[in-house]
């Protein structure tokens, strides 16, 4: 019930986090763009600017680590509260039957049970991995990062969580590698702004389009124009 209730915790902090960003006073507060205290265009605003500079850690936090072009409609959990046993099952009852056959072979082969059973899964993951739809994101928990719970008892940490990024194949220039932890940020446009991205592409792709078409006529007009020429002249000739 905690990893539900963690999942669930996740699941509002993101998308609060795509509202509070997408509004515009977070638009005005993202690391670059201009706000009225920057731009000193009163006393009063260039007085302010230093206390609006001073938490610039607190928006290197607040950005963003992914941003998506398409809008978030659904956001929906697969949790491993129940998750499938059966490798392992298969795998202990495959050693305890070696054990029962030869007990000096048993632990010889339960390990080499258990090595099959995490080269299974880790199959599984990599194609989960390798088709992933569109939106598709890996959220990890304590489970994650080694023993569940485990905290600062938790050995290798760091080693754990590079492995962790690595598999995810995380861009080197992403802050999650300097990060001591798992969590990460995730930003959605909403419908209405894809809606008007899209119109601009189509404006765009059709004013391209207009451009191409003026220059193939030109073109054309202009070997007309070349064609009567060298008539004329052959009619001189």
């Amino acid at each position: 019930m905690k990893r539900r209730a963690t999942h669930v915790l996740v699941a509002a902090l993101l998308l609060l986090h795509s509202a509070a960003s997408l509004s515009p006073a977070a638009a005005a507060a993202e690391p670059g763009h201009p706000t009225a205290a920057a731009a000193g265009t009163t006393p009063a605003a260039a007085a302010a600017a230093p206390a609006a500079a001073a938490p610039a850690t607190e928006l290197e936090l607040a950005a963003a680590d992914e941003v998506y072009d398409f809008p978030l409609h659904r956001l929906a959990f697969g949790s491993c509260f129940r998750q499938q046993q059966r490798w392992e099952v298969e795998a202990l009852a495959a050693a305890a039957a070696a054990a029962a056959a030869d007990p000096a072979a048993a632990p010889s082969a339960a390990a080499a049970e258990a090595a099959e059973a995490a080269e299974i899964r880790e199959k599984v993951f990599e194609t989960i991995l390798a088709t992933k739809p569109q939106g598709w994101l890996w959220i990890g928990d304590a489970g994650y990062a080694g023993m569940n719970d485990g905290g600062k008892n938790q050995e290798n940490k760091e080693e754990i969580l590079r492995s962790f990024l690595s598999f995810l194949n995380i861009k080197p220039q992403s802050p999650r590698w300097t990060r001591k932890g798992l969590y990460s940020s995730h930003l959605f446009p909403l419908p209405q702004q894809q809606q008007q991205q899209q119109q601009q592409q189509q404006t765009q792709t059709q004013q391209q389009q207009q451009e191409q078409q003026q220059q193939r006529e030109g073109d054309h007009q202009q070997q007309k124009q070349q064609q009567q020429q060298q008539q004329e002249e052959g009619v001189r000739l």
